[in-house]
């Protein structure tokens, strides 16, 4: 069994230096450049973003999984995404990941990595940019997946 951490809202540090706010967005009202997930659609929603904990394991390979999770965290669906294999679960409050995100290629190439269940980028040159092209592009498979 996966040991399960808590996951830890604003943890995340903004491109300014400062500390997210409670919603894990920045005083600008944007998320940090390096984010799982990122949405400005009615407001701001950042999850996963570095520095936040998420929890990795098997309690969260599919949609099914992800809402008992997230029920049995007290918590909401904010989001859940699936990309080459790499499941992702997001709460209003708490992160969740399959063990395959932990060596999927695509989150490697754009420099995502967990350590100790905490999320991590690259150099703070790249991992920006890169970021963002990983969310938007799990955005369009997840949007294509909502539509279909």
């Amino acid at each position: 069994a996966a040991l399960a951490v808590p996951a830890v809202v604003g943890a995340a540090i903004c491109d300014d230096g400062n500390s997210t706010g409670s919603d894990g967005c920045c005083s600008n009202g944007q998320c940090p450049s390096c984010c799982l997930q990122s949405s400005h659609f009615g407001g701001c929603s950042c999850k996963g973003c570095a520095g936040d904990a998420v929890d990795v394991g098997g309690a969260c390979s599919n949609s099914d999984e992800c809402r008992t999770y997230l029920t049995g965290k007290n918590d909401s669906m904010a989001g859940y995404q699936s990309v080459n294999g790499c499941f992702m679960c997001f709460g209003e409050q708490s992160t969740c990941i399959s063990e395959a995100c932990k060596t999927n290629h695509l989150l490697s190439v754009q420099q995502f990595s967990f350590t100790d269940n905490i999320v991590q980028c690259g150099s703070s040159e790249t991992s920006g940019a890169r970021a963002r092209s990983v969310v938007a592009a799990m955005i369009a498979t997840l949007l294509a997946t909502m539509l279909a």
